[in-house]
């Protein structure tokens, strides 16, 4: 018995150091996180000169935007569809819906009408 209660305090003793070790290597770490930032944050000074140099580096790192990705920066017309509907999502301990809509990006205005046509066609079979 007397060896059980030897074998149990070492393993609390181990367990006690391996938490101290833990938070101090923690707050060693939280420290230096936080001296970097304060040093990094607080005495650069830079001269006018090397600021223009960083800002023309940081320019000609930058690859100039192409027509491509101009165009898929540009929003094109929404067609919103009608109404908005709900939707049951199936839980097990309660009733949960989801009331959403949709509106769509177009490439093109002219899609609109075709849009229209067929949003039309399609509320005649389902309604």
């Amino acid at each position: 018995m007397a060896e059980e209660k030897v074998e149990q305090e070492e393993k609390k003793s181990k367990a006690l150091l391996f938490i101290v070790i833990g938070a101090v290597v923690f707050l060693v770490i939280i420290i230096i996180l936080v001296a970097f930032l304060l040093i990094g944050s607080g005495g650069e000074k830079h001269s006018d000169a090397s600021q223009q140099s960083e800002a023309q580096q940081a320019q000609q790192k930058q690859p100039a935007i192409s027509s491509k990705d101009a165009n898929l920066l540009n929003i094109g017309p929404l067609y919103a569809i009608n109404p908005s509907f709900v939707v049951n999502l199936v839980t097990q301990n309660g009733r949960r819906y989801l009331k959403t809509s949709i509106t769509l990006e177009l490439s093109n205005p002219k899609l609109e009408v075709e849009i229209d046509q067929k949003s039309n066609c399609c509320e005649r079979h389902y309604h």
